[in-house]
């Protein structure tokens, strides 16, 4: 799992550098921070990576989510392979989603969570402790 959060992590730095330096006025789109991969027209064979299928981004007015999908692994319920992990900047020091508040743009995020994807999510015992936000 270490791979595919550390994928996502490259996407976190970029992410931060964006809320930091942009207007405050400024808005992204989904998928628009220039850190996603293999979203259009996603494919295996277009995928960043062995063990990461994709990454996509949820716009800044819903957070700045990242959401990575790992590949051929066995890491949900059953068995099932291609769980998801999510990333959240928060502008408070969350320990988890409910209570992790938007970062605004031209601010800078006071912490990252990471845990379980909402659609899929890869089951908290395949994740580090760092990244068991629930």
């Amino acid at each position: 799992m270490s791979e595919v959060i550390m994928q996502g992590s490259s996407c976190r730095t970029s992410m931060t550098e964006t809320f930091q330096t942009s207007a405050s006025d400024a808005t992204i789109a989904a998928n628009n921070w220039g850190c996603e991969k293999n979203i259009t027209n996603a494919s295996a064979a277009n995928a960043p990576s062995k063990f990461v299928y994709s990454i996509s981004t949820a716009a800044s007015s819903d957070g700045g989510t990242i959401t990575i999908i790992s590949r051929g692994i066995k890491n949900r319920a059953s068995d099932a392979e291609d769980g998801q992990i999510r990333m959240k900047a928060c502008s408070n020091n969350a320990s988890t989603f409910a209570t992790c508040n938007n970062v605004a743009m031209g601010s800078n995020p006071v912490t990252w969570i990471c845990g379980p994807g909402e659609t899929n999510p890869v089951e908290t015992r395949f994740l580090p402790s760092s990244c068991r936000a629930s």
